[in-house]
């Protein structure tokens, strides 16, 4: 599904996203941290952490116009 959608497209529904959930989703889909590790990084408990990458997952899907958009393994 991720060929359908255009790069220029991910990056501007990145660019839409609150500092605070750019910041999960940096840590845990860029650089590849789990949830107690981003959680580590930022200062921030694990809960928080998962909870705002289920609120980013979510605004990103709508951004981008469909519910089969996966932001891969997010631990």
């Amino acid at each position: 599904m991720l060929d359908q959608v255009a790069f220029g497209d991910v990056a501007a529904a990145l660019s839409r996203l609150s500092p605070e959930l750019l910041d999960v989703v940096q840590a845990m889909v860029f650089d590849g941290l789990t949830a107690r590790e981003a959680g580590r990084m930022l200062g921030l408990p694990e809960g928080t952490v998962k909870g705002r990458i289920r609120k980013a997952k979510a605004e990103l899907r709508d951004a981008l116009g469909t519910t089969a958009f996966e932001l891969g393994d997010l631990r």
